[in-house]
């Protein structure tokens, strides 16, 4: 209820510098609002006045030694006045009591312009934030929003009738800190308001001016104006105006909402010469006056505000139905379309939703009427999909726009064969430190997963066929990869053609399997014991707990350890013997994405590696053609793919799968979290051994792969800042640390969960779960289904929908996997959000047992 909506507009002002007269245009804009509305039938003053302690004019104290309530006010009365309302709101106020700008305000309205005026923290030192408060009782700014959110809301509701404006008047300018430091542009993100810029009039404000757009730009916000005082000697609003239409006019005609329209009006009379009552009465006469003149100034001003958003709000009610006839949407069956989310913007772990769906329950009033259709509201859901696999900062994060920014002005894109620029080499550097630590020495650039893994393919089947077969032969061509079934490797055709025929490949024309693909051993935790179901042997071993499963002694004491050991030696030998050809062994490291968020015992894994490595029977039966020049540092038996396209940059708790697993690969790929989730970049790491085939005195020997905009600076640049946030987030976050102290993680056991033991525990016992597990960042949920399971269950529809509505206090947008719920966080998720989701998944899985 914090954001607008199209009968409830919000703007939130901000300036290119202290002093610029944000207080002044702020009066101007309600003034204009207030006398607006003044024909109209007056609200009621006295109701107005017997609930002004309890309702939306509630001063909050800035001494804080209390939790800020997370509830609205319980004894707010709503006024039922259909009649439009303005409001004020001022968050932060230093040099109070003897400045104040909502007394300001008050003081120049007219007797029938009725504003309700609020400020929420105030500090008698007329100082920046940081400066003025007291630093014993610095509030969390956590704190600081939730009043700011919930005094929106409170005013939404009160507006909720017949409807409103609101101006939120920010402290200093764009960059200024609050009082924990932190930027006032960077605070405010979460609410992502329509701006209005304040600009500077002066010598040198065209310069603060622009600096002050773009650093606003650059966080995502919307500015439809930009206002400044007329200065007839400098005239900076004649060159901001050239300047923003030259570079922001938008020539779309569908719509004007990127326009930026720059409004100037007279500078205020200058104060008088001392503080006198009677030069103060006069000021205060002069001040009157001058906004009287100006009532039509900030009449226009209005207008234009409000014709921006209106666009806006017509542009957002047909946007669900103009993209079903303009975009094809990826995995989507068009005849069954249900609705379609119109993302407005996001931030952290949430996107904004609006939301014009007359049957949703959180499209309704405090007494449950229906809204106008055209009266959408935009809501927040936490992205549990996260963005398919993408988000390990989140979304707008201000570091991540910075490094791209900053690139995209260095470099642009530029060409990279035989080339090198500062952002690709140094990540090289830190991935062959991190991930490709004491394996890797060369790193592969492409553009997404699924190229990753076909750049993989051909480095790991051309590195076997120069070994062991004469690429004369027609069986060179019959090469054949070692597999999971289950597995999913990406949508192009080589990647689909590593993988066994599934819903996501049987359909494709030019499919062809090309592998042997092993059943794998799962695991699933179902009332509170973890099951290893064999499928090869037809058993179910338990344990009690992950370290159990992930102890490195369980390749000697488990009993399991020799069922696989025989299985997959009289496997191989038997693929070997009817005739296959083998050019790499590939897999997902412990869990398969795609495939339905399947958990594979990584011990299974493990001695599969080590059989390919050490089994003699590949040169036996297909000879050699080192010529007795092999060394220590070759490859051993077929090279070893792991696609860390899902599981790579601490999805699952540590660095990388092969960490968790405990061995290293030949050839693994990145993606995914490798750019936080901001852009596309995919990385293929290699060894020196695996680099080597393709050396030679031929440019045909080379690797002959590539797209144009590989090692993108942009990408990598990102990436080079996401791994540093990574790395930092393993020493500061404290949602990290509860997380693993509440999975007991020590020197013994380092596997563990952002999701709750106990919750994830109690799910595991619900009837309708055929089982759970959890692993880093990583909540997975496979669901009974006695008609259908796998990708093309539909089981778990009912269960989205539910999560995605508003009746709890939070809405989850998911996406189904067959019978599996999956949902993840970021790297940078709050435990308060994971918990909030953990009631709610529990709730929804109990209403449908």
């Amino acid at each position: 209820m914090y954001h607008p909506t199209k009968n409830f507009q919000i703007y939130q002002i901000f300036a290119a510098n202290t002093n610029l007269g944000k207080t002044i245009f702020s009066t101007g804009l309600c003034r204009s609002s207030a006398s607006k509305f003044k024909n109209l039938k007056k609200i009621n003053n006295n109701n107005n006045n017997n609930n002004n302690n309890t309702n939306i004019n509630t001063k909050i104290n800035t001494n804080i030694n209390t939790k800020i309530n997370n509830n609205l006010n319980p004894n707010l009365n709503i006024n039922t006045n259909v009649n439009p309302k303005t409001y004020y709101l001022k968050p932060i106020q230093t040099g109070y009591s003897e400045s104040s700008d909502e007394n300001f305000i008050s003081c120049f309205l007219n007797s029938e312009m009725i504003v309700k005026t609020t400020t929420l923290f105030k500090y008698e030192k007329p100082l920046s934030p940081h400066l003025a408060v007291d630093k014993n009782l610095i509030p969390k700014d956590d704190d600081v929003l939730l009043a700011t959110k919930n005094h929106i809301t409170e005013c939404a509701i009160d507006a909720s009738f017949g409807g409103g404006t609101l101006f939120l008047e920010t402290a200093g300018g764009v960059a200024s800190p609050i009082m924990s430091g932190t930027l006032q542009s960077e605070f405010y993100r979460p609410l992502r308001l329509p701006t209005i810029l304040i600009g500077d009039s002066n010598l040198g404000g065209i310069s603060t001016t622009i600096s002050s757009f773009e650093s606003l730009r650059l966080r995502g916000y919307d500015i439809p104006i930009i206002l400044l005082f007329d200065n007839s000697q400098y005239k900076n609003h004649t060159f901001l105006q050239n300047y923003f239409q030259k570079n922001f006019l938008n020539q779309n005609n569908n719509n004007g909402i990127n326009n930026i329209s720059i409004k100037t009006i007279p500078p205020p009379p200058p104060p008088p010469p001392s503080k006198h009552s009677l030069n103060k009465n006069s000021d205060i006469l002069q001040l009157k006056k001058y906004f009287g003149e100006l009532d039509g100034e900030f009449n226009n001003i209005l207008e234009i505000l409000e014709n921006w958003h209106n666009e806006r709000f017509n542009r957002l009610n047909e946007m669900a139905e103009s993209s079903k006839d303009a975009v094809w949407w990826p995995f989507t069956q068009y005849e069954k379309i249900d609705k379609v989310n119109v993302i407005d913007s996001a931030y952290n772990d949430f996107m904004v939703i609006y939301d014009n769906d007359q049957n949703c329950q959180s499209n309704q009033n405090y007494q449950g009427e229906k809204k106008s259709k055209n009266d959408g509201i935009m809501k927040e859901m936490f992205d549990a999909s996260s963005s398919w696999w993408t988000q390990g900062l989140g979304h707008g994060s201000s570091k991540l726009s910075l490094s791209a920014s900053y690139a995209a002005g260095r470099y642009g894109h530029v060409l990279f064969p035989e080339c090198i620029h500062e952002p690709a080499l140094s990540l090289s550097q830190t991935l062959l430190k991190t991930v490709g630590n004491n394996w890797a020495t060369r790193v592969f650039f492409s553009d997404n997963g699924s190229t990753a893994v076909e750049v993989a393919l051909k480095m790991a089947l051309q590195s076997a066929c120069k070994r062991y077969f004469n690429d004369q032969d027609d069986e060179f061509q019959k090469i054949k990869i070692l597999g999971l079934y289950g597995s999913y490797h990406g949508d192009t055709i080589g990647a689909m053609d590593a993988c066994y025929p599934n819903p996501f490949n049987k359909l494709v024309t030019w499919y062809e399997p090309r592998g042997k693909w092993f059943q794998p051993p799962r695991i699933l935790l179902k009332n509170n014991v973890y099951n290893l179901q064999i499928p090869f042997s037809n058993q179910t071993i338990q344990y009690p707990s992950l370290s159990s499963i992930f102890s490195p002694k369980r390749s000697i004491s488990d009993p399991v350890s020799l069922i696989y050991k025989n299985h997959i030696k009289e496997t191989i030998t038997r693929y070997i013997i009817e005739g296959n050809k083998f050019g790499a062994l590939l897999f997902e490291p412990i869990v398969m994405g795609a495939g339905g968020m399947i958990f594979v015992d990584p011990l299974f894994q493990k001695l599969l590696v080590e059989f390919v490595r050490e089994w003699d029977g590949w040169i036996k039966y297909w000879g050699d053609n080192r010529n007795n020049e092999n060394n220590d540092n070759d490859w051993k038996g077929l090279p070893i793919i792991f696609d860390e396209v899902f599981t790579g940059f601490w999805r699952l708790g540590q660095l990388s799968g092969a960490n968790v697993l405990g061995v290293k690969p030949d050839i693994a790929t990145y993606a995914k979290l490798l750019t936080g989730g901001l852009i596309p970049l995919a990385v293929t790491l290699t060894s020196t051994s695996i680099f080597s085939t393709f050396l030679g005195k031929s440019k045909i020997d080379s690797l002959l792969h590539g797209h144009s905009y590989t090692a993108h600076p942009i990408g990598c640049m990102v990436a080079n800042t996401s791994l540093e946030e990574y790395e930092n987030l393993i020493k500061v976050s404290n949602d990290w640390k509860i997380g693993r102290e509440n999975w007991n993680v020590n020197k013994e056991n380092q596997f563990w969960s952002m999701w709750s033991k106990e919750v994830v525990g109690k799910i595991s016992c619900m009837e309708n779960v055929e089982g759970v597990f959890a692993l880093g960042s990583l909540l997975a949920i496979e669901l009974k289904d006695v008609h259908n399971s796998g990708y093309s269950s539909e089981i778990s529809s009912t269960i989205i929908n539910q999560l995605s509505n508003n009746s709890d206090d939070i809405s989850i947008l998911a996406r189904p996997l067959g019978n599996v719920i999956y949902l993840m966080t970021s790297m940078i998720s709050n435990i308060e959000s994971i918990r909030k989701m953990e009631e709610k998944i529990l709730n929804c899985l109990n209403k449908n047992l």
